[in-house]
């Protein structure tokens, strides 16, 4: 729950989705940790876990910002051992039915357009730290491939990966400065929150976007709605994906 924006548009699209289905009873597990070599899950926040040992539920749907794999792997196995149906979200797991955004083909538009309209040759990409982040699976492959398609040198040095924050989007602006990046045409963002933090600190020496720099972002958030100037925003599908989940559970 790291994105509480995301997670309430799946959630909104599940309610909404089960309501058309008919009566239902709908439990939220959730987690704010990250659990980094963790094999058990006793105490604290994991334990919430422990809870579908012995629950009456009928499916489970699993979405992708668990903390770890070692928690997926071990909430697969308690549902696994009891015979309930389970989707997963944006994450694959092998063995679970799985939805997903395919990214890379709107990736590969607007990196297309950064260099055939706007004549972008030095395009900074920042990317969620997550290394499970599909979204920024999708575009590092897709910004790969658009640069060697149209043969120019793709700068690794241009490749950032960082959390998403406003505080990070703003320590960002600093350290394009610090690596000599800061020459960028273009800064693709992997979410509006880090592009609204990097535009708040430009603003502080004198710049603005799109004047001094074009910024995107490849999440669209509600804050966007009441930030000026406006960000360039690519819209994520969680709501359709979930939606399509309750039907393929239900299936």
């Amino acid at each position: 729950a790291s994105n509480f924006e995301r997670h309430k548009n799946i959630i909104t699209a599940i309610h909404r989705k089960l309501k058309e289905m008919g009566g239902y009873i709908f439990y939220v597990l959730t987690n704010y940790g990250v659990y980094k070599n963790q094999m058990e899950f006793r105490h604290g926040e994991p334990a919430t876990y422990s809870f579908l040992d012995h629950m009456q539920i009928d499916g489970c749907i699993l979405e992708a910002n668990l903390g770890s794999a070692a928690v997926m792997e071990y909430i697969c196995e308690k549902l696994e051992r009891r015979g309930i149906p389970t989707i997963s979200i944006n994450i694959e797991k092998e063995g679970i039915p799985y939805i997903g955004m395919d990214s890379y083909s709107s990736g590969k538009l607007l990196i297309e357009h950064m260099i055939d309209v706007h004549k972008s040759r030095k395009i900074n990409l920042v990317l969620n730290e997550k290394k499970d982040d599909i979204i920024s699976m999708n575009m590092w492959k897709a910004y790969r491939d658009v640069f060697r398609d149209r043969g120019l040198t793709v700068e690794e040095s241009r490749v950032y990966k960082c959390a998403v924050g406003i505080p990070n989007g703003r320590r960002l602006f600093h350290r394009f400065r610090e690596d000599h990046t800061s020459d960028a045409d273009a800064v693709v963002m992997v979410h509006d929150v880090l592009a609204i933090g990097y535009e708040l600190e430009m603003e502080k020496y004198g710049m603005r976007a799109p004047d001094d720099v074009i910024m995107c972002s490849l999440n669209r958030s509600a804050n966007s709605l009441v930030f000026r100037p406006d960000i360039t925003g690519v819209d994520r599908m969680d709501g359709l994906v979930a939606s399509m989940a309750c039907d393929l559970l239900a299936k």
